[in-house]
């Protein structure tokens, strides 16, 4: 399925036909960059901390945190968590444009899922 740009001649010159799997149409660009998650915490939290602070090292991403709350931050990503009963709550401050909101929670959530592994 296509689309074809209408903007004028010289746009239709160089965009004569986009493909539509090739666009995000994305209402969650629209809104801030923050947002919050709530996930059920893993059984084994204290192996999945331990994995993220091998993982933020790693690639250079800066991370302080225990079994009860942290941060991480890189240059186009900012975060904190805070474990409340059987629940972690991760806010998301800062994510770059063109990753989604639904990405970032999928991404999470599968991490999570991983435990110390």
């Amino acid at each position: 399925m296509g689309c074809f740009m209408q903007n004028n001649s010289e746009t239709q010159k160089r965009f004569t036909e986009v493909d539509i799997s090739d666009i995000i149409i994305d209402e969650e660009m629209e809104d801030t960059m923050s947002f919050t998650i709530k996930i059920e915490k893993p059984n084994d939290l204290q192996a999945v901390i331990s994995r993220a602070r091998n993982d933020t090292q790693k690639y250079n991403i800066l991370y302080e945190g225990d079994n009860n709350r942290g941060s991480c931050s890189s240059h186009n990503f900012e975060g904190t968590y805070v474990v409340d009963g059987d629940f972690i709550t991760i806010d998301v401050q800062k994510k770059p444009a063109y990753i989604t909101k639904s990405r970032i929670e999928k991404e999470i959530r599968k991490y999570l899922s991983q435990g110390g592994t």
